[in-house]
């Protein structure tokens, strides 16, 4: 069963349940993305980006409802979305389905009239973690970021799962003229101890010149600096579900080191799209980022290469590939 919330705005439906399948194709299906902000994580920019797919969608009318405990001051992400998009409440007969974010069901009533959920898994820890595999016994469609996670997850998942990886914005992360020869960006928001290391003995070289990022910055702001980089180092967990940063910097044409992470095995290719140093390993890191600093032709086979890879995770594509999902296995 669902998860009870204790939610006090959140309101149940007795009314007969309204199944799709004998929805006129002229009406819009309203949709209601529920999701929990405390602060901007690769997560809350997959479930964005769905969202706006859905505002373009011809059969589909997108809300989003943002939980009490949520810090919308810090919500950057949504700000572009009209206003009139936003709901304070969750009642089940407003909406025909719901889209629902890793671990967000429990926002949902534990009667949901049978009404249809899209639940987007974006890390393989749905399949191990006692807590987060008990919520794939509650029936859904489910997307997953990555075949890693699709496999993960398939053996306790209730209903049809498909893989569509997440999508840069190419708007933002675009490629400029402004790259600095041996610049080294390094995004240590996840292995801080890790990222001061490879900072101060890149700093103590004299032969480059070295930015380490710890704290969060806006999109704008990260796309701005690698527009700037050379060689881009960021630091993922040791299993993630996609890594969104990787490729963002392969978007950018930086020539990136960065270890595997399981779920980035889709655009991370040792030797060609990246260099992928022994995670944790800060000799590894240096030798890798060495390697860029000190042979021009090899950074610019993996700049070249990692640029045309993130071409094939556009915005776009992603679309395409979530109306299909739609239209096959949802409507």
């Amino acid at each position: 069963t669902i998860q009870q919330s204790n939610n006090p705005t959140i309101q149940q439906s007795n009314n007969p349940t309204i199944r799709l399948e004998s929805m006129k194709n002229d009406r819009a299906l309203k949709i209601l993305f529920i999701r929990q902000y405390k602060r901007r994580t690769g997560g809350h920019v997959t479930v964005r980006d769905y969202f706006m797919h859905s505002l373009k969608h011809p059969r589909l009318e997108p809300f989003v409802y943002f939980s009490p405990d949520s810090d919308m001051a810090s919500n950057d992400l949504w700000r572009h979305v009209d206003r009139a998009r936003f709901v304070d409440e969750v009642n089940v007969d407003d909406y025909d389905m719901f889209f629902v974010g890793g671990d967000d069901w429990k926002y949902l009533p534990e009667d949901m009239q049978g009404k249809k959920v899209i639940n987007a898994i974006l890390h393989v820890r749905h399949g191990k973690r006692k807590s987060l595999r008990a919520l794939l016994k509650n029936p859904a469609f489910r997307i997953c970021n990555s075949k890693e996670v699709r496999q993960a997850i398939l053996p306790a998942a209730n209903g049809p799962a498909v893989t569509i990886h997440n999508a840069v914005d190419f708007e933002i992360f675009k490629t400029s003229d402004e790259k600095k020869t041996n610049s080294v960006l390094i995004w240590g928001q996840k292995n801080t101890h890790l990222a001061s290391f490879i900072f101060e003995a890149l700093q103590a070289r004299g032969d480059c010149a070295v930015d380490l990022q710890i704290e969060s910055i806006p999109r704008e702001a990260f796309a701005a600096k690698l527009q700037k980089t050379d060689v881009f180092v960021p630091l993922p967990n040791k299993t993630e579900g996609f890594y969104r940063p990787s490729l963002e910097g392969m978007a950018s044409r930086c020539a990136v080191v960065c270890s595997d992470a399981k779920g980035n095995r889709n655009h991370c290719i040792d030797g060609e799209t990246c260099l992928q140093p022994k995670f944790d390993n800060a000799d590894s890191h240096l030798e890798k980022i060495n390697l860029l600093l000190t042979e021009p032709h090899l950074k610019e086979k993996i700049r070249d290469l990692g640029w045309r890879k993130a071409q094939e995770f556009s915005l776009e594509t992603q679309r395409a590939k979530y109306y299909e999902f739609l239209e096959k296995e949802v409507f």
